[in-house]
């Protein structure tokens, strides 16, 4: 390329030129799927006076994509890469990378709604690389080690047509048939359950076989969140396994309603708790505090109390304290079953506690969604008011200032994917203050209050007059 070096105004600057060549060498580039890394640039004076000059640029090609699966051991874990959820394991990742790309992947244990076979299917495999094909959906692309596919026989290239008789609908290859497809697989293995007997009927070759054996168990436990810095050229074609078993500084416990983060050894959790009878009485969730060694109440004023359990429901997740020189007055609580779906309800507490780090409870309002929790628990309220970390064990409200249930939990992000591929939006729950009496029958000498009052409240005057009575709880494992 010639180029006049005093003639710049009328043919544009040097580096223009050479803005317009990395700009051609990339579209040149794209074109045949690959990236240009610029690699050399020589200037050679040209004429008598040397005022032209001739310019080379040189360019490496090198594949723009790579493509690698994440396999988590137990399966489902919620994938992140750079801070960016993906999806869940085990999740096939393809992008654009050259060898000094690197990203950080995290792996966190999460539970699974339905019972998994450990296949993967909808997508093509060539030569190890895999690719999304919404046309094999139904067809086994890849078989895990070690899990109930590999271990009732399964084989890549196997058409799934029936599970334990039920005949699974025709893939077409569209969007809206693969959705189809799936969320009938998925009522099949509910049916079936965690740990049932399964019988599949596959395409092998193009003959019918008959495959036998069971789905897998639920996960539920602690594990461990992990973490990796990977240059995805690196694990090209490969799998990047994540060993959910292995401790690190983060362990999660994972349950059926969701994945509680839990602290190591020596490091503390914080959530509320409330005030409900005269004495220092203090009600919270159990999973607050979990097995500490440690509980430490601060009040509005700042002031810090030593508590101590005096009883604790862990099936229903319920942990009631009495805290030392806490003279407070109690929150009353509402009639039994006087809450209904649609009442309007208040939340007070202490979310996100060392991000926030507010010294009065947070307030927050919605309503009561249903009577009922997840897969129709009758022990639990579904809110719409947000529960947040920190806000467990926290007091639901209604309009009168009374207190209706305890802020518990909302449905995890794997959860809702897992069940409908979406991401869960406002769906809380509460476990209902009924539950709450079974822990006064070891003090039967203390009373809790209930309130009988029908005067409204707005969430001003209730944020106002019951502030107080909110306490943040440091729980020291």
């Amino acid at each position: 390329m010639l180029f006049r070096k005093d003639h710049a105004g009328i043919f544009g600057s040097e580096s223009a030129l050479k803005d317009g060549v990395i700009r051609d060498a990339n579209i040149f580039a794209q074109e045949h799927g690959k990236i240009a890394i610029p690699i050399s640039e020589k200037e050679h004076p040209v004429g008598i006076l040397g005022d032209w000059a001739s310019f080379e640029y040189r360019f490496r090609l090198v594949d723009t994509k790579a493509s690698f699966i994440v396999v988590s051991d137990p399966p489902g874990a919620k994938i992140e890469i750079d801070g960016r959820f993906v999806g869940l394991a085990p999740k096939v990742i393809e992008g654009a990378a050259d060898a000094n790309t690197l990203a950080t992947i995290r792996a966190t244990p999460a539970s699974l709604d339905t019972p998994v076979l450990g296949v993967l299917s909808g997508f093509t495999n060539v030569n190890g690389r895999l690719t999304l094909d919404p046309s094999s959906v139904g067809v086994v692309s890849l078989v895990f080690p070690n899990t109930p596919a590999s271990q009732m026989g399964l084989l890549s290239g196997d058409r799934i047509v029936s599970v334990n008789g039920v005949v699974l609908p025709e893939t077409t290859g569209g969007t809206e048939s693969e959705q189809t497809w799936t969320a009938a697989l998925r009522n099949e293995f509910l049916r079936v359950g965690f740990g049932g007997q399964v019988t599949l009927k596959v395409i092998r070759n193009g003959i019918a076989t008959e495959l036998k054996g069971q789905t897998s168990e639920q996960t539920e436990g602690e594990f461990y969140v992990q973490e990796k810095v990977v240059n995805p050229r690196a694990f090209d074609n490969q799998a990047v396994l994540f060993d959910m078993r292995r401790p690190s500084a983060m362990p999660v416990l994972v349950s059926r309603k969701g994945n509680e983060i839990r602290p190591h050894k020596g490091e503390t959790s914080t959530g509320t708790g409330f005030v409900v009878a005269e004495g220092g009485y203090v009600l919270t969730c159990q999973h607050v505090i979990g097995k500490s060694d440690t509980i430490v109440v601060r009040d509005t004023t700042g002031a810090k109390h030593i508590a101590k359990v005096v009883a604790s429901d862990k099936e229903n997740d319920l942990c009631l304290l009495i805290v030392d020189n806490l003279e407070i007055k109690p929150i009353p609580a509402a009639p039994p079953n006087s809450v209904r779906a649609g009442e309007s309800v208040y939340c007070l507490g202490f979310p996100m506690e060392g991000v926030l780090e507010n010294q009065d409870p947070v307030a927050g309002n919605g309503v009561v969604a249903s009577l009922r929790g997840l897969n129709g628990d009758p022990r639990h309220l579904q809110i719409t008011v947000p529960v947040n970390p920190g806000n467990s064990g926290g007091p639901v409200l209604d309009a009168h200032g009374r207190w209706v249930a305890v802020a518990s939990h909302k449905l995890s992000d794997s959860y809702g994917l897992a069940t409908t591929g979406q991401t869960p939006q406002g769906i809380n729950f509460a476990v209902k203050g009924s539950l709450v009496i079974s822990l006064f029958d070891s003090i039967p000498e203390v009373k809790m209050p209930v309130s009988e009052s029908e005067e409204n409240l707005s969430l001003e005057q209730i944020t106002k007059q019951l502030s107080g009575a909110i306490v943040l709880i440091s729980a020291t494992q």
